[in-house]
């Protein structure tokens, strides 16, 4: 899945969080419409402040599009010429944007002072007022910053804290947003609880490095390693406490439980159809009208990859079609037969089918496909088992070989190196075809 990944990073000039203490925000994403709000996504932000050059963030998203568990937490930027990191994600027309979110420290405390105009780099700021809020002396800052967005800031004029933010930002085609944030509370830690704390965040740092996320990576489903990985790190915590990060361990076990518990499932499928006889291909219609019928199919060595092939999204890794393309183009001549198969509900309709059709040619012709698309309502993937029933995301790879035997079955993408493309489906293609021309020599 494609992460339309925006970055906005703040330096610091000076430290002033609050050491030894958390830091509780909560936050609101709204988008914002002529004719009222459209709802609005929450989000809790807490900060736990070490010492003065080691500070750690924890994010939780509520209401909408998430990043998953090893993306919403960090280390957070205590000195200058670092990033914060903090990111949230909003998912706008079927696409996924992480956001940037503020560094509770404003960098520019000497220059909170009324009417005072500066810029640092592309962003421009004025110091509007002084304010009192509650007990702190505050200042009213304005930020126009890059892609056109304006940041309202209500900073603390002794330690720069930000006490609150309203963001209007601009999403996709210039849809409108804001973003809001305020500090809740400051919560003193006891000497035994921030160690504690301190314990498990730097454990879960290190296993986060382990796992080896890209940031534009939106991860749904942790690889098999990975999950292994993680397994062991959680082994060698044998007390996490009941604090913020002790919290966030049994959040994680939780939902490594559901993990493995899907990956155990996809492997009953693979268990359950790999070298068996596959169900056999009924007469397709592909996504232009036309019809393939399954006696052409017979003998011949083929290859389904199930996927939505939907218009709307055009997101990467699109479903590694361009690497199955370039293997389709480099097969066909030797007769292997790949077929997309678009997974969409819609095809089951006869009145939404056109919708469908329209869609999945959106992506034909965007990707430029050269092998044949059909369009499935959903029954052709139940033949083959559908991995979604498990709680796994398509797509789903088949290979059958020229006697009707499935001898290759994967679910989910595969881990690639670009110059290299689809190997392991290759080497999968390339053994049905060793069978097949052994076969036939008989």
């Amino acid at each position: 899945m494609n992460t339309a990944l925006w970055t906005g990073f703040f330096l610091l000039t000076t430290s002033a969080l609050p050491v030894g203490s958390e830091l509780h925000y909560a936050g609101q994403v709204t988008r914002q419409a002529e004719n009222g709000d459209r709802g609005a996504e929450s989000f809790r932000l807490v900060v736990t402040c070490a010492t003065a050059d080691d500070a750690w963030f924890l994010l939780e998203e509520r209401g909408g599009a998430m990043f998953s568990w090893p993306q919403r937490f960090g280390r957070l930027a205590t000195t200058p010429q670092q990033i914060s990191g903090i990111r949230i994600l909003q998912r706008h027309e079927d696409q996924d944007y992480a956001l940037p979110v503020r560094h509770p420290v404003f960098e520019f405390v000497e220059k909170l002072i009324p009417e005072t105009e500066w810029q640092a780099g592309s962003a421009q700021y004025t110091c509007v007022r002084h304010r009192q809020v509650k007990d702190r002396e505050c200042a009213i800052v304005e930020a126009s910053l890059d892609r056109g967005r304006r940041q309202t800031l209500v900073v603390d004029r002794n330690d720069g804290l930000i006490l609150s933010m309203e963001e209007r930002l601009f999403i996709g085609r210039g849809e409108a947003y804001q973003l809001t944030m305020q500090l809740e509370n400051i919560v003193p830690l006891s000497v035994e609880t921030l160690a504690q704390e301190a314990k498990v965040a730097k454990a879960l740092l290190d296993l986060q490095a382990a796992l080896k996320i890209e940031d534009a990576d939106v991860v749904e489903q942790l690889s098999e390693e990975q999950l292994a990985t993680t397994q062991n790190a959680l082994s060698q915590l044998a007390s996490v406490g009941e604090g913020t990060w002790g919290r966030f361990v049994t959040t994680i076990q939780r939902d490594i439980a559901v993990q493995q518990r899907r990956l155990e499932g996809v492997a009953g499928l693979q268990k359950k159809f790999l070298n068996q006889p596959a169900t056999p291909l009924p007469d397709l219609t592909q996504i232009d009208g036309k019809s393939i019928l399954a006696a052409d199919l017979a003998g011949k060595t083929t290859v389904l990859h199930f996927w939505n092939y939907g218009g709307e999204k055009l997101e990467e890794p699109y479903g590694q079609v361009g690497y199955l393309d370039f293997l389709s183009q480099r097969r066909h001549k030797l007769g292997v037969q790949i077929l997309g198969v678009a997974v969409d509900a819609r095809f089951a309709d006869p009145t939404t089918q056109a919708a469908g059709r329209r869609a999945a040619r959106k992506f034909q012709e965007f990707m430029n496909v050269s092998f044949p698309i059909v369009a499935d309502g959903g029954s052709l993937l139940e033949s083959f088992g559908n991995p979604q029933a498990l709680g796994a995301t398509l797509p789903l790879w088949v290979v059958i070989g020229h006697d009707g035997v499935i001898t290759h079955y994967q679910v989910g993408y595969y881990d690639l190196n670009p110059d290299e493309g689809l190997r392991e489906l290759d080497a999968a293609v390339v053994s049905a075809l060793k069978r097949e021309k052994a076969a036939a020599t008989k």
